[in-house]
């Protein structure tokens, strides 16, 4: 019974199917517009759950390049903090800007990064989570005075328009301001510095895009100046400058900078040399350096986005070697430490 039971209402269907069009054709459109509305509902709901995301860029770092590239990076604030949605663009390099980025519901964090270059942010394990990006590193040779790579990041949420984020340059500049020399009351009074340049020697040359300034464990011009070392910068000078001139009892006034990421520079260890300023001349015919330990000026650290002017003045013989401690009355120095965008040319009088 069971089988003829079945195999009628097999019959049956394929009766209706065969003699009634009218109620097949009911179904069938039934049918469709039925999966139309189901799909417009998953449409709609996907489109009302992401919302544009405003956020305005401002910085007072120097950019002297035309043409730049933002990444927008935007978080989920849970627990696992991955990523929502990445937007990258070109900018023309300056600022403010406004950037806008779909994103879903819910409180995000943003992380901009300026003038990167898209071939180190491929890797999805590097930008998957927010904990990861904060570990993205950046190396001083492929950084440019010129276009710097800056970071900023902030707490926003989705539809939001009034956040305002403040871009900030890896980097650390140091500023010097003039130079001078007065060896008035010693046998060799009346000699000036001849062929002299600066240059910056252990210095940090990595850094985590962080907010907590991080200091790397890479270095270059480890115990003095390496062509080795220079040779892997794009803009070499970023480390060293040549002086044009020479030093004598008038105050040269200058107006070139070096660059470095952020560093401790309290006292040296292992793997972690501290960064100095040498100015390096012939005195007589002679070759003397005179380092200037920054981080004694400094707090013992150098800050990303902050600017170290210096003003140097010279009264004695220098060392033979640009890492031995000079005599404090060899070298007078004054330090200002400064924002990033301050441009005062007022130097120190010693």
């Amino acid at each position: 019974m069971k089988t003829i039971k079945g195999r009628g209402r097999a019959l049956f269907a394929i009766e209706v199917l065969s003699t009634k069009p009218t109620t097949f054709t009911f179904i069938f459109l039934f049918f469709m517009a039925a999966t139309a509305f189901l799909l417009s509902c998953v449409k709609e709901e996907e489109v009302n759950g992401r919302e544009t995301v405003s956020i305005g860029l401002e910085s007072k770092a120097e950019v002297l390049a035309s043409h730049g590239t933002l990444d927008l990076f935007i978080y989920n604030m849970d627990n696992l903090q991955r990523l929502d949605s990445h937007s990258r663009m070109d900018f023309d390099g300056a600022f403010p800007q406004r950037i806008e980025a779909g994103s879903r519901g819910g409180m995000k964090k943003a992380v901009v990064l300026a003038n990167w270059p898209e071939e180190e942010l491929k890797d999805w394990s590097k930008v998957h989570t927010l904990t990861s990006v904060f570990c993205v590193m950046s190396y001083l040779g492929d950084d440019n005075p010129g276009r710097p790579r800056m970071t900023g990041t902030a707490t926003v949420s989705a539809g939001s328009v009034n956040t305002i984020i403040s871009m900030q340059t890896l980097s650390a500049r140091i500023k010097i301001a003039s130079l001078q020399c007065d060896f008035s009351g010693r046998a060799y009074a009346g000699e000036t510095i001849k062929n002299a340049r600066v240059y910056l020697t252990n210095v940090c040359t990595s850094t985590t895009i962080s907010p907590d300034d991080n200091p790397g464990y890479s270095f270059a011009n480890i115990g003095g100046l390496s062509e080795g070392d220079m040779e892997a910068f794009g803009a070499r000078e970023m480390l060293c400058r040549k002086i044009y001139g020479e030093i004598g009892p008038s105050k040269m006034v200058t107006d070139f900078s070096l660059y470095c990421y952020p560093a401790s520079l309290k006292e040296e260890r292992p793997g972690q040399p501290v960064m100095k300023l040498v100015l390096e001349g012939e005195i007589g015919g002679k070759r003397y350096y005179y380092p200037v330990p920054i981080g004694e000026y400094t707090g013992g650290k150098v800050n990303r986005n902050t600017t170290y002017q210096i003003d140097l003045l010279i009264t004695r013989l220098g060392t033979d070697d640009p890492e031995a401690a000079v005599a404090p009355e060899a070298v007078k120095v004054g330090v200002q430490v400064l924002p990033w965008e301050d441009t005062s040319e007022q130097t120190i009088d010693f």
